[in-house]
């Protein structure tokens, strides 16, 4: 009991406050995640007098038993975004992503080159070429955009069903996994490799190798495998959310394709989102919405509160003109990335997606916290980084909701089937008689 009790009395509050706040932001119309950012940020700054919130909650110090109270909110963290990522791909059918498939991969070739070039030019502009190595994951992190936050942002609105969202969606995607293998290259490159440039080559082709596995095996093999083992039928009553084999399963390839996108240096929850996308097709009859709803209603906002827990508000003010630059580019480059072959769709439509894919959160948080652990960027980067991801992550939701504020109802927005002839409809409109 003297191990566990003080463990429990830090996620408490914890979970308290993230709770508390997310209402609040909720209230003012905005998603619960900012708030429960924002909690993370008071919990780690918040100091009047003697009094420390984060001591005296408890996450900074062991207890007599060697228990760290923040190492396992970060572990609770980690598992709660691969929950958070699988429910996204429930949302999400394969099929409605293979159709915006050409759109996607040219939304996200604009998308991640707009922004690492502005990156780039912003680093060296303000410290020379000698600042290179910072250039080059100043860069990074803002090419990819955060699959997680985004794709929450759409659910907690019910937007998800938008044809915009499928595109916003599967541009994320192929946007992270490029990311991945860029910060593979740039971070042995600026680390000296031992191994050469034909090392690096190798890497970053095992990383490509792996990504394009991934997505064979879970657009193609792995929804095949789940309609033979968990056949759908809609006439049938749900199973219980939490229970039976079906939802075994779906933990199982959650975590499993989890662990081995880890393992191939890809981020964790692309393959939770991939898995979750192989589920999608059995997700009514087996109610599987509500049973990992249930599961992040506890374990996200840990999450959410621990990307507020690495942000010091001395180096924010301190930093503050740089993190105004970095957060202006990182929207900016979005924005401006939607290519023009998705225009023809509308200009709000490409607006949308390209909102849509302004939230950095955890992915640029990754970037930072991998730079400065090799110490290849210095702290005020590493500040900015993290701030830019929380302010993009805040800034994105904004301007999908003014986008989306006279879209129709959620039960009007259905994926459109294609047209005769194989023409379809623009992102946004939804189907059915004319």
């Amino acid at each position: 009991m003297a191990v566990v009790l003080p463990l429990l009395g830090a996620l408490f509050f914890v979970f308290l406050l993230a709770q508390a706040f997310g209402w609040a932001t909720r209230r003012l119309g905005l998603p619960a995640l900012i708030g429960e950012i924002i909690a993370g940020i008071v919990i780690a700054n918040f100091v009047v007098g003697s009094f420390d919130l984060e001591n005296w909650i408890g996450l900074n110090a062991s207890s007599a038993q060697g228990v760290v109270s923040r190492d396992a909110l970060t572990g609770l963290a980690d598992i709660g975004v691969i929950f958070l990522a699988f429910a996204v791909g429930l949302e999400v059918l394969p099929s409605a992503v293979r159709r915006f498939a050409r759109a996607a991969a040219s939304t996200a070739a604009w998308g991640t080159t707009i922004p690492f070039a502005l990156g780039v030019a912003l680093v060296i502009a303000l410290g020379g070429t000698g600042r290179w190595s910072a250039a080059l994951f100043v860069g990074v992190a803002l090419m990819v955009s955060s699959l997680t936050v985004t794709a929450r942002i759409l659910r907690d609105h019910g937007l998800l069903e938008t044809d915009e969202a499928h595109l916003m969606l599967g541009a994320a995607l192929i946007e992270d996994v490029v990311g991945a293998m860029v910060l593979t290259v740039v971070f042995a490159f600026t680390a000296q490799s031992v191994h050469g440039p034909v090392d690096l080559v190798y890497q970053a082709g095992i990383v490509l190798a792996a990504a394009i596995a991934f997505i064979v095996f879970f657009f193609y093999i792995a929804p095949r495998f789940v309609r033979r083992y968990a056949p759908s039928d809609p006439s049938a009553a749900p199973a219980r959310p939490a229970s039976g084999p079906v939802f075994v399963l779906a933990i199982l390839l959650c975590l499993g394709a989890s662990a081995l996108a880890t393992s191939f240096q890809l981020a964790s929850i692309v393959g939770a989102l991939l898995a979750g996308m192989a589920m999608a097709e059995v997700r009514d009859r087996y109610d599987l919405r509500s049973g990992f709803g249930a599961l992040n209603t506890f374990f996200a906002p840990f999450f959410f509160a621990g990307i507020g827990l690495l942000v010091s508000v001395n180096e924010l003010v301190a930093t503050w003109p740089l993190v105004a630059a970095l957060t202006g580019l990182a929207v900016v480059g979005k924005l401006v990335s939607v290519p023009a072959e998705s225009r023809h769709l509308g200009r709000r439509s490409a607006l949308r997606v390209g909102a849509g894919l302004v939230p950095r959160g955890e992915i640029g948080i990754i970037v930072a916290v991998t730079a400065l652990g090799a110490g290849l960027i210095t702290g005020d980067y590493y500040t900015a980084i993290v701030v830019m991801s929380i302010a993009t992550s805040a800034i994105g939701a904004a301007l999908v909701l003014y986008l989306f504020r006279d879209a129709p109802g959620p039960g009007d927005r259905r994926t459109p089937a294609p047209d005769a002839g194989g023409a379809e409809r623009g992102p946004g409109r939804p189907s059915g008689p004319a």
